[in-house]
């Protein structure tokens, strides 16, 4: 064989196997951003509304968060779950329990909408006021429902107060 084949048989080699390796790249999923999971079987409405049957829906809402966010210990007692999760009637964007504080935070994605006033109806909340900033700067409106010793939160999004942004729920504290 020539050296001039050789040559132009290893140059070859190369550029095939560097255009075969940047197709496998563009074809693997990116690292950084999983694929949404989708979870049909619950949805947000349920999410609002378990909690407010008692204690037995509130920890039905824990073992749906440890399960829709495979939940990932924090702290002690705490544990986190990043999104997106889809559900058939919205997108969580993450999932966090706080066992010692007995308290559920749930982020809802902006896209597609969770609509406020669905929240509203299902729950019978209603909107709590002053929700701008000490600056004046508006973030959002929050609405609140209680029953059976149990209390929903939901906050939107500001510019957005049609749409859901988080869901806080926990028991009913005393207030002092």
């Amino acid at each position: 064989m020539s050296p001039d084949f050789a040559k132009i048989s290893a140059a070859a080699i190369i550029a095939a196997t560097t255009a075969l390796l940047a197709c496998q790249a563009q074809t693997q999923p990116k690292p950084n951003a999983p694929p949404a999971r989708s979870k049909q079987y619950t949805n947000v409405g349920a999410l609002l509304t378990w909690p407010l049957q008692g204690k037995p829906g509130f920890d039905r809402v824990g073992a749906e968060l440890h399960r829709l966010f495979a939940m990932e210990p924090m702290r002690q007692q705490q544990f986190s779950g990043d999104g997106p999760v889809r559900l058939e009637d919205g997108v969580l964007s993450f999932g966090y329990i706080s066992v010692t504080t007995q308290q559920f935070d749930i982020g809802v994605e902006l896209d597609p909408c969770y609509p406020a006033e669905r929240a509203v109806k299902l729950t019978g909340a209603v909107e709590e006021p002053g929700y701008f900033s000490l600056h004046g700067i508006d973030i959002g409106k929050g609405y609140k429902a209680t029953g059976n010793g149990m209390m929903v939160r939901f906050d939107t999004f500001p510019q957005a107060h049609s749409c859901v942004k988080t869901i806080h729920i926990h028991p009913v504290r005393a207030q002092s």
